[in-house]
């Protein structure tokens, strides 16, 4: 019986001291950076949006429909109970 050598898949071959991690590097080097780039450049519109809020206004983070949105996240926040010796709590907002 013969045991057949198979080279092993490119993500699974050890990697030598020289040059195979300047490759793994290179690999690489475009996907992230593309994903930096994309993360800064949908992140631009919500900086501004934050640093231009007028006084008296908080940006929340909406910009489609945001009065609509921010209604969920005021019911989203968690209710304040009065428990004035009762074993049921009472809602009060």
């Amino acid at each position: 019986m013969t045991v057949l050598e198979t080279e092993s898949p490119p993500a699974l071959r050890a990697t030598s001291p020289r040059g195979g991690e300047e490759k793994f590097l290179a690999e690489w080097r475009l996907p992230l950076l593309m994903g930096l780039v994309l993360a800064v450049v949908t992140a631009i519109p919500y900086v501004y949006a934050y640093a231009v809020q007028s006084p008296g206004h908080v940006f929340m983070g909406f910009f489609y429909l945001g009065d609509d949105a921010n209604t969920y996240l005021a019911k989203a926040r968690p209710p304040f109970y009065s428990c004035s010796g009762s074993s049921s709590g009472t809602l009060l907002g």
